[in-house]
């Protein structure tokens, strides 16, 4: 990755033309996570916090770190990663306000700086799934100018959920499942739909069949759950399909990567 840095910069050079600005934050803050402090990121899971002033990261494992710094949306997309390099908080401020594509780079340079981090991205064959569209779609398309995004809430049965999705592309909602749900593998939009859609992901629960028995006889309690099969039928309500596919994945291979120095 730095070799790829330097070879833009040194390209800008022989052509007369300016090198871009290093992206880097204005200042920032690392710490080792200290269990029993009283947090564990920032509620419902989350570590990152992003806003175009400050970038805040919480009980963030390095595979978090370069998770996020990269845009990469499988585990399975990191090789070489050490082993023992424990958990830290992040506090980082940006020197204007930021987009989190900006913010994005702004990481990979302090990995850089401060957990002396060198890399590389090769291709990988992964398993993957496509997004198709079937005959009975029921998406809407969103006016001009909506909002993109994507809630949850509680869905109609017990357990299940809902995502209110607004203003979103198929390749970023793609891109969304990649990321947000049990699906086993990255998710390709290969729908053909062009703009952006309104609709609801009603993903319902089902029961856990690999629970253990209620103990005591005590009323018919029963573990549910939801996984890829949960999401595979809320999209297939919605005329959308998974299909299983192969291809090249980008990895991140780590050749270097040091616990950082911490402030």
């Amino acid at each position: 990755m730095t070799k790829l840095i330097l070879a833009v910069v040194a390209a800008s050079a022989l052509s007369g033309q300016p090198a871009a600005p290093k992206l880097a934050f204005e200042v920032a803050s690392i710490k080792p996570f200290v269990p029993g402090s009283g947090h564990n990121g920032f509620g419902g899971g989350k570590r990152v916090s992003v806003d175009p002033a400050m970038f805040r990261m919480r009980t963030a494992s390095p595979e978090e770190m370069l998770l996020f710094a990269f845009d990469l949306v499988r585990w399975d997309q990191l090789e070489g990663v050490p082993e023992g390099t424990g958990a830290y908080d992040i506090d980082a401020k940006t020197p204007f306000a930021a987009t989190e594509a900006q913010e994005r780079v702004m990481l990979q340079a302090l990995l850089a700086e401060r957990f002396h981090l060198v890399c590389h991205v090769e291709k990988r064959d992964r398993k993957m799934f496509a997004l198709v569209a079937g005959k009975d779609l029921k998406l809407q398309s969103a006016p001009e100018g909506t909002e993109a995004s994507i809630k949850m809430s509680p869905g109609t049965n017990p357990g299940g959920i809902a995502h209110e999705v607004t203003g979103t592309t198929m390749s970023a909602f793609a891109h969304w499942l990649s990321t947000n749900s049990p699906i086993e593998g990255p998710v390709v939009d290969q729908t053909g739909l062009q703009g952006a859609f309104n609709f609801t992901l009603r993903v319902d629960s089902h029961a856990d069949t690999n629970a253990p028995a209620p103990s005591g006889g005590r009323g018919l309690v029963t573990n549910v759950l939801i996984d890829q099969d949960s999401y595979v039928a809320a999209l297939k309500r919605l005329g959308l399909e998974l299909k299983p596919v192969h291809g090249p994945v980008d990895v991140l291979i780590i050749d270097h990567m040091e616990k950082p120095s911490v402030n």
